[in-house]
C-alpha cells in the first residue's frame, strides 16, 4: 500500500511538471520482522529486517532507476540534501566527520565503481531499551554481523553464507578471533 501511496506522489508530480525541481525522500525508522524469524511487528532483536529499511529518493540530480546496495546510514541523508539544494556543509573529510556529521550518498549515485568500493563496509546501530533499561550494540562490518546483548547471549552472523541470520556463530571458535575485533570496534 505504502509503494502504491509513494508512486501516486510520483506520479503527480510528473503530471504537474514539479518532478524536476522537487526532492522526495521516502525513509523509515526501523523495520517490521513479517513473519521472519517467527517474529510479528518489530521489536528488540537485531535482525536485519528491523535494521535495512527502504530508502527512496528522486528528484533533480538523482538518477531515475538507479538502485544501490551498499548499506548506508540514516546520518548520511543531511550530508546528501545539502548539495542536492545547492546548499553547502563543512568539507571535513576524516573519519569522525563521516560518523557525526554524516557522508554524502550521492557519490554511490555514480557510476565510478570505485565509489562504491571505497564506500565503508563498517556501520552501527545501538538499542537502549523501552521499558526496561538494557544495552545492544550491533556491528555490520564486511560480510559479518556482530551482536553485544548486554541481557543475553551475544550473536555473530556470516552474512554472505547465512543473510537470514539462522545460524548463531558467537560460540563457535573458529570465528573467535573476527568476534573479538568487532567486539573492541
Amino acid at each position: 500500500m505504502i509503494d502504491d501511496q509513494v508512486g501516486k506522489i510520483l506520479a503527480a508530480l510528473d503530471q504537474t511538471g514539479q518532478a524536476d525541481n522537487t526532492l522526495v525522500i521516502y525513509v523509515s525508522d526501523h523495520g517490521d520482522y513479517m513473519g521472519a524469524h517467527r517474529l510479528m511487528l518489530k521489536g528488540i532483536p537485531a535482525y536485519d529486517q528491523a535494521y535495512r529499511v527502504p530508502l527512496l529518493m528522486a528528484g533533480p540530480g538523482i538518477p531515475r532507476g538507479k538502485t544501490i546496495s551498499q548499506r548506508v546510514n540514516h546520518l548520511d541523508l543531511a550530508a546528501s540534501i545539502f548539495p542536492l539544494l545547492g546548499l553547502e556543509r563543512s568539507s571535513s573529510s576524516d573519519e569522525f566527520s563521516h560518523r557525526t556529521l554524516g557522508r554524502s550518498l550521492l557519490p554511490l549515485l555514480d557510476d565510478d565503481p570505485r565509489e562504491h568500493s571505497a564506500w565503508s563496509s563498517q556501520h552501527f546501530a545501538e538499542c537502549h531499551g523501552q521499558r526496561f533499561a538494557y544495552t545492544q550494540r550491533v556491528l555490520w562490518w564486511q560480510d559479518y554481523k556482530y551482536v553485544f546483548n548486554g541481557f543475553d547471549q551475544d550473536e555473530f552472523y556470516n552474512l554472505a553464507d547465512d543473510p537470514d541470520e539462522m545460524h548463531n556463530l558467537a560460540q563457535d571458535p573458529a570465528m573467535a578471533g573476527v568476534i573479538e575485533e568487532m567486539a573492541a570496534r
